[in-house]
């Protein structure tokens, strides 16, 4: 969008000859302006996409059943937990009670520094407030043999699921008591029936991940471990998720680290509920 808006200046303002001078000026301004909006675009990232390694429109398996189904070269599918059902935008979680509907994709292959992107919305039902009417976006991407019955690197996108902390979260979760290392926290305010991307961002033992222009970031040894699953989890109303994809990234020359008050060593423990 950003290099949409420069070529557009650009064109507006080279091929504009008649434009008198104060338009010229108005544009040159707007040109410069545009220009530090994709410099500040790239600095706010940790890492820099490259190769495609893996992408879902949730336009195939038919149904999506609890036994692993292929979507494409060396990638499966399956249900985790609850339901999930195709819809004309991508796929639905609809909730049927104990744990948060969760759709887990698995890979033959590892792969480690990466950029991770899904869109969600939810929906509320009219007249329910009770604990199956809490919404969020889970991306916990893990390795099950070299970590298991945990999450390596988890981010939450919540806005009132009783399961967490309500904001951007990112943790390590182990399944166990006391097994949840909250390394970052920001409040994050999200509506219903809106789309919203997140976007988790890893390279080696750190994490960047963001939502509604919120950010969380920190480092933790296990954020580093080569990663075969990637499961996705909504909160317990329904929601909708469209465009997946996961490509490969190298680290951004031009980022620096936010300042931090903490490390993952200094947070606070938390009880993980059972997956």
């Amino acid at each position: 969008m950003t290099k949409k808006i420069i070529g557009n200046l650009r064109k507006l303002f080279f091929e504009g000859s008649d434009m008198n001078k104060t338009k010229k000026r108005f544009v040159q301004l707007a040109f410069g302006f545009a220009i530090a909006i994709a410099t500040a675009d790239a600095h706010a990232q940790m890492a820099l996409k490259g190769r495609l390694l893996f992408k879902d429109d949730f336009k195939t398996p038919t149904n999506y059943t609890t036994q692993p189904q292929r979507v494409a070269d060396g990638w499966t599918v399956k249900i985790a937990h609850s339901n999930w059902k195709k819809t004309s935008d991508g796929v639905q979680s609809v909730w049927r009670g104990g744990h948060m509907p969760v759709l887990e994709f698995d890979c033959e292959q590892s792969f480690s520094n990466a950029v991770i992107e899904v869109d969600f919305r939810f929906h509320r039902d009219a007249g329910t407030n009770g604990a199956n009417n809490g919404a969020a976006c889970r991306i916990s991407p893990t390795n099950f043999k070299l970590n298991p019955s945990a999450y390596a690197a988890s981010i939450w996108a919540n806005e009132d699921s009783k399961d967490r902390q309500h904001g951007m979260v990112l943790e390590h979760d182990e399944w166990k008591p006391n097994g949840i290392v909250t390394v970052d926290h920001k409040p994050l305010t999200l509506k219903p029936d809106k789309w919203y991307r997140v976007r988790m961002e890893l390279i080696g033992n750190a994490v960047l991940a963001s939502c509604n222009g919120v950010i969380v970031y920190g480092t933790f040894e296990k954020f580093g471990l080569p990663k075969t699953s990637v499961p996705l989890g909504s909160g317990y109303c329904v929601h909708d998720f469209r465009r997946f994809r996961i490509y490969e990234a190298k680290p951004n020359p031009k980022w620096t680290a936010p300042a931090s008050d903490k490390t993952a060593g200094d947070t606070k423990l938390e009880v993980a509920p059972e997956k």
